[in-house]
C-alpha cells in the first residue's frame, strides 16, 4: 500500500501545471498637438496556460484589452482595442497590425503592437503603436503622430491558484491506477 501511496504522490508532483501569464498595459504620453494635454490608457493581456515565459506572439494571446482617451480642443473620444485589433485587413499605407513580447519569470523584457485603426467620434481615428516598452504612440495613418509616450507593461503575480493541465491530471491518474493494479496483484 506504501508503494501505492509513493506512485500516486510521485504521479501527482509529476502533473504539469498550467498558469496563463497575464500583463497589466499602462499607457502615459503627451498630445502632439495640444500642448500640455496628458493621454492615457489601460488595459491588459493575457496568453494561453502553456506559454508563459519566453518570445510570444499574436497566437499565444488569449485576450488583449486597452482602451485610452484623446482630447483636442475639448472634445474628447475613447478608443478601445481587443484581441481582433491586432488583426487588420491588408496594410494601408505601410500600417501593420501585430504582437510580439518578450516574458521572463520576473516580468516583460520587451513589447511590441500596432492595433488597427478605431474610429473616432469627434477627432480622429487612432490606432495603438508600441515600438518598444520607452517609445510608443497614438496615431492616424494619414497624420504624423497625435501623441508620444512610453508603455508599461507589468507582470501580474501568480495568485496560487493554478489549475493542473489535464494532461498532467490524466497521466497522474494512470500512474496512480497501475500503481492500485499491481498492488492488488501482489495481495493475491
Amino acid at each position: 500500500m506504501k508503494s501505492v501511496i509513493r506512485a500516486g504522490v510521485l504521479a501527482l508532483l509529476c502533473a504539469g501545471v498550467a498558469q496563463a501569464a497575464t500583463v497589466r498595459l499602462t499607457y502615459e504620453g503627451m498630445s502632439d498637438w495640444e500642448s500640455g494635454v496628458a493621454v492615457t490608457g489601460t488595459g491588459s493581456f493575457q496568453t494561453k496556460p502553456s506559454v508563459n515565459v519566453g518570445a510570444i506572439g499574436l497566437s499565444d494571446l488569449i485576450s488583449f484589452d486597452f482602451t485610452f482617451s484623446f482630447s483636442y480642443k475639448g472634445k474628447v473620444d475613447t478608443f478601445q482595442y481587443d484581441l481582433s485589433s491586432l488583426s487588420c485587413p491588408p496594410p494601408f499605407m505601410g500600417s501593420e497590425c501585430g504582437f510580439s513580447a518578450v516574458l521572463s519569470a520576473t516580468g516583460v523584457d520587451a513589447l511590441e503592437l500596432a492595433t488597427d485603426t478605431v474610429d473616432a467620434r469627434f477627432n480622429w481615428d487612432q490606432r495603438l503603436i508600441v515600438f518598444g516598452l520607452d517609445d510608443a504612440i497614438t496615431a492616424n495613418p494619414d497624420m504624423p503622430p497625435l501623441s508620444s509616450g512610453t508603455m508599461t507593461a507589468t507582470l501580474v503575480p501568480d495568485d496560487g491558484n493554478t489549475v493542473p493541465e489535464p494532461a498532467g491530471l490524466a497521466l497522474a491518474g494512470l500512474a496512480l491506477g497501475a500503481g492500485m493494479l499491481a498492488s492488488r496483484r501482489r495481495a493475491r
